[in-house]
């Protein structure tokens, strides 16, 4: 009887090993959530920034690292997209910390769905950078016509 319960006694251990107590997981939910919104804060005080930057820009368009040449909406348009990554970061570590609650094809699926999430994320917010980018850009031919007179 004693040699049974000692295999059985092993795998129980080791099967609770593999997954976090309520208590661990709400603690990492939290500690993931607490460095996602740092993460997005800075984002956001970058994008801000820049979007002073380009206010700037916009009265004297001169500035910049090559005079003339310089668009600060490139700028705007990079802090927007960091501000949207650093989101969708924070989102994919709150969501993964909340799959260690889970165990085996559970687990896996979560963390499968959680990712899938963060790359859609992470390629709409390319697809609005280079939007705004290829906005940023003026349309080639000639200038508008004088209607003043």
């Amino acid at each position: 009887m004693k040699n049974t319960l000692i295999p059985v006694a092993l795998v129980l251990l080791a099967l609770s090993a593999c997954r976090e107590t309520p208590q661990e997981t709400a603690e990492d939910v939290a500690e993931a959530r607490a460095e996602g919104a740092q993460e997005v804060r800075e984002a956001e005080a970058d994008r801000a920034d820049a979007r002073r930057d380009a206010a700037d820009a916009s009265v004297n368009p001169d500035t910049g690292p090559v005079m003339g040449t310089y668009d600060p909406r490139d700028d705007k348009a990079d802090a927007d997209y960091d501000v949207a990554v650093a989101k969708a970061k924070s989102t994919l570590d709150v969501e993964q910390e909340k799959c260690e609650a889970m165990t085996g094809d559970a687990r896996d699926a979560c963390k499968d769905t959680a990712e899938a999430v963060y790359d859609k994320a992470v390629a709409d917010a390319e697809l609005r950078r280079s939007q705004a980018v290829r906005e940023a850009v003026p349309a080639e031919g000639p200038p508008p016509a004088d209607t003043d007179g």
